[in-house]
């Protein structure tokens, strides 16, 4: 059962905030009530408010465990029935102190005694739920805390008690009684305590108070039998606070970390808790100093055999602490190892074999073992202490796995947390890496195929092209024959039918001559015949030889070329047909009437071939494919074409270093720009072949 959420501020105070402030404040009334009462309400003060305070600490527990369901709820109901009696064990004294009874100081003596082992019980009940098994740093803390406080309690309260003859044999002994369960109970409550970190559980430290309450209420009877001081109100006071404070830590959510499992807080502590030891073991020679100066006994046996046992146990302490400094220092050692194996690691067995070597490095102490379990079943499952999931893909695969003491699993459970996430992480890289390894490979084959099948397209439109080039020649030659009247001379109609039919079989054979054409850019075995250019007469050729088309549509041609232009470095067949591109269609584009305007001169140490026309423009959205394949703009309509032309203008134009510029507004005309540096070429090479990738050549 999870703790219920924080309130916040200005909202509504939680069901289980207000049980528990409720009990508190009826504890805390009690509590002042006991001590501001007259002596004279002895009936009030030591029946009534004592039986209570008694009932509302039982019933705190008991609640509490119901409510909030512990993990081990005997510890608690252990700490309930020791509350129980030490308040029947308090009414039994107030009982006897107004009517003195031997039969009741008996009682009083053993129901207040009996209740101890029930705290003992509980706090050992509690330490195993938590996993704490043999806490040797506890242990030997607690043993301090004991050894110190048993010296106390022998030179204040014991020896007084007997040297002073003031007790009689059996109050003497339960003055014994009393100071050697306080001392049992403190080196528990230490041991507990040390490794419960407490002070994060208002619980805890409400448990904490109600119990040094208790004892301190046990020392302050004692020193009363002994010294008749301090007043037994006193006494009586802290018997009352120490059952309330008791009773409402049940009420708090925090009870449940009594017995729940916690990490290792002592770990972070232990440089703080050695300064706490030595100063404890300080102790006996300071209160020797202090009796010597104020002549008092000495007692100098029981000092001398306190100082023998606080030296074995802070020497056993402090090599422990060496020792566990050391495996901590291995265990991080190991862990900075793995990382770097980890990441260094080619594949999933290297990623396994790192882990199990970091694995078995932190089993090397001795203190229990760890491993990894996959789920393929590599080794038999272990009956584990604590485990770590393995994912991969946020699907279990495996656990590291404890097999230790819960003490040791504490210490383990940051390196061995560490490890499973790392290997999960390095898990899923390498499924990563393998995934991308496999797409890379299918990607280069996917490749390869795509340049099989892109050599066997322009195999393919090479030989059809050719297949069709052929016999549509000879077609066209005999179109020609007919035409021409050397097989007999042809009514009007019939030579109407040969003409639509010859000037459709010239469209076919330019159209199989543009796929020619871009076929041998594509396979780069496009042959330039290169030589010096003379730009002014090819532009002034290529215009005149449109001249007739334009005339035949009202279209006026105009022409200009900068003086002094110098001549260009390249293939004029090719140059020519990209000239003869640019000017058909700006011819075919412009309508009747329009203008078409070619201009040459030199830019940027090169020259610029300009083509302008004022025909129906283009859209911005076709500008960014118009020199694609077969494209043709939304607005073409009937205007015959294929779409290859410009593809072909811009291959050559790049074939010889230079590249083709387009802008056009809708309805207004467009501008072609061909750029050519101003020499690509030595004159001695009268031949080039573009053997550009095909990539480099779309």
């Amino acid at each position: 059962m999870a703790d219920p959420p924080p309130v916040a501020r200005g909202a509504a105070v939680a069901p289980d905030e207000v049980l528990e402030h409720t009990a508190l404040a009826v504890g805390a009334s009690l509590v002042a009530a006991f001590a501001l009462a007259p002596a004279s309400w002895w009936l009030l003060r030591e029946v009534v408010l004592v039986a209570t305070a008694g009932a509302v600490a039982v019933g705190s527990v008991l609640v509490g465990v119901r409510r909030y369901r512990p993990r081990a709820p005997r510890a608690w109901l252990l700490i309930g029935a020791g509350l129980g009696l030490f308040a029947v064990g308090y009414l039994a004294t107030g009982a006897y102190t107004l009517e003195r009874n031997d039969v009741l100081s008996l009682l009083a003596g053993t129901f207040s005694l009996a209740g101890y082992p029930f705290f003992v019980a509980a706090l050992v009940v509690a330490i195993r739920a938590r996993g704490g098994g043999v806490d040797r740093r506890a242990a030997v803390d607690a043993g301090v805390v004991a050894a110190v406080g048993a010296y106390l309690a022998w030179v204040y309260l014991v020896r007084p008690a007997f040297e002073r003859g003031k007790l009689s044999t059996f109050h003497a002994v339960v003055v014994f009684c009393y100071v050697g369960v306080d001392v049992l109970v403190l080196s528990v409550v230490v041991r507990f305590l040390m490794g419960a970190g407490w002070r994060a559980m208002r619980s805890l430290q409400t448990l904490t108070v109600g119990v040094a309450c208790t004892l301190a209420s046990d020392v302050t009877y004692v020193a009363w039998r002994v010294y008749g001081s301090p007043p037994v109100r006193v006494w009586q006071t802290l018997v009352v606070a120490g059952l309330v404070a008791t009773g409402v830590a049940a009420l708090d959510p925090s009870m449940r970390a009594l017995t729940e499992e916690t990490g290792d807080p002592a770990a972070q502590r232990d440089t703080g808790r050695l300064v706490f030891l030595a100063a404890l073991a300080l102790v006996p020679p300071l209160m020797l100093a202090a009796r010597w100066a104020q002549g008092a006994t000495l007692y100098i046996p029981a000092s001398v055999v306190v100082w023998v046992v606080l030296a074995l146990l802070l020497g056993a302490r402090f090599r422990l602490a060496a020792r566990l400094a050391r495996e901590e220092a291995e265990r991080e050692a190991t862990l900075t190892r793995y990382a770097a194996e980890v990441l260094a690691a080619g594949d999933r067995e290297e990623i396994l074999a790192a882990a199990r070597r970091a694995l078995v490095g932190l089993s090397a102490s001795g203190h229990g073992r760890a491993r990894l379990v996959l789920g393929d079943g590599d080794q038999p499952a272990p009956a584990p202490a604590a485990t770590w999931p393995v994912t991969l893909a946020g699907e279990p695969v495996g656990m590291v796995a404890a097999e230790c003491s819960g003490v040791v699993v504490r210490r383990w459970r940051g390196a061995l947390g560490a490890i499973a996430s790392q290997l999960s992480m390095a898990l899923e890289r390498d499924g990563l890496l393998a995934t991308e390894r496999a797409t890379a490979e299918s990607l280069v084959a996917q490749n390869e195929r795509l340049r099989e099948l892109d050599a066997m397209k322009d195999s393919f439109v090479s030989s059809v092209s050719h297949e069709l080039r052929t016999p549509l020649t000879s077609m066209v030659g005999f179109l020609e024959i007919l035409r021409d009247g050397e097989v007999g001379e042809l009514s009007a109609e019939q030579a109407h039918v040969v003409e639509i039919i010859e000037r459709n079989g010239h469209r076919l054979e330019r159209l199989i001559g543009d796929i020619l054409v871009a076929a041998r850019f594509d396979s780069g075995r496009m042959r330039f015949d290169m030589g010096w250019v003379d730009l002014a007469a090819l532009l002034a050729a290529r215009v005149e030889s449109i001249e007739a088309l334009a005339a035949s549509r009202s279209i006026r041609l105009g022409l200009s070329v900068e003086a002094g232009l110098a001549p260009v470095w390249g293939d004029e067949m090719r140059l020519g047909g990209l000239v003869d591109n640019l000017l058909s269609n700006a011819v075919k584009f412009t309508p009747e009437g329009g203008a078409v305007a070619v201009s040459a001169g030199r830019e940027d140490g090169g020259e610029v071939v300009e083509v302008t026309d004022t025909g129906m423009g283009m859209a911005p959205a076709d500008l960014d494919h118009v020199f694609d394949r077969f494209y043709r703009a939304a607005n073409a309509g009937t205007v015959v074409g294929t779409g290859l032309g410009l593809s072909i203008a811009q291959a050559t134009a790049q074939a010889h270093g230079g590249r083709i510029d387009v802008t056009s507004t809708l309805g207004t005309g467009t501008t072609f720009r061909v750029h050519l540096p101003e020499k690509t070429a030595t004159p001695d090479h009268d031949e080039v072949t573009d053997d550009r990738s095909p990539a480099a050549r779309g």
